[in-house]
């Protein structure tokens, strides 16, 4: 199962926010963030903190991709 955040990199550019000031404000560490730019699964603890700090909810940021989509890729 791949996962996309898509929906999560979207929201930072419409906030006018980059991946460093979450680091930099301490909401998750780097090696989350690079996970979620390689699709790759997170926390869903980690997930909350961002969700906290963009004041949005969990499903605003990811989005599960089925296997079917990848295979049509």
């Amino acid at each position: 199962m791949e996962y996309s955040y898509k929906k999560f990199f979207h929201l930072l550019i419409e906030r006018d926010l980059k991946k460093a000031d979450l680091v930099n404000e301490k909401v998750v560490t780097s090696n989350v963030l690079s996970k979620m730019t390689k699709g790759e699964s997170v926390s869903l603890n980690s997930l909350s903190k961002i969700a906290a700090y963009l004041d949005c909810q969990i499903g605003d940021l990811i989005e599960v991709v089925k296997e079917e989509k990848l295979n049509e890729q």
